[in-house]
């Protein structure tokens, strides 16, 4: 709608990060600190549902290939408090995909792809620059 301002996320924005691959982590995390959100990591589904129980999150980003269709289940349990969005980055896609609340990117991915679905999760419409990320 004409003169609509884009919805922007709250100030930063927490987004959590699950992936056992600590490099694979902290490179997203960067990525998404420089988007101005605020990048939590895990390296498990159980610190992440730690992690959820004391500091919710908008969204949670979760490594598909690495996770097992019970601690994806834990993962919609702990989010599902605070109705957070998961979107899950894999080869293939879970079972549970159906589950209005998840949102699949296939591996590989361009990170435009992936930081698109974490700002479509959050509600958020992309500017040019966001979209060039």
């Amino acid at each position: 709608m004409p003169g609509t301002a884009p919805r922007r996320p709250a100030p930063l924005a927490a987004v959590l990060v699950v992936d056992p691959n600590a490099e694979q982590r902290a490179l997203l995390c960067d990525l998404l600190s420089q988007l101005g959100l605020k990048p939590l990591g895990a390296s498990s589904a159980s610190e992440a549902c730690d992690l959820l129980a004391s500091a919710p999150a908008g969204v949670v980003v979760a490594d598909g290939d690495a996770l097992r269709a019970a601690e994806l289940s834990s993962l919609l349990a702990a989010t599902g408090r605070n109705d957070a969005p998961i979107v899950v980055a894999g080869t293939n896609r879970p079972d549970s995909i159906g589950n209005p609340r998840l949102a699949f990117v296939r591996k590989p991915y361009h990170y435009r792809e992936l930081v698109h679905k974490i700002w479509s999760a959050l509600g958020v419409v992309e500017t040019q620059a966001k979209a060039a990320a």
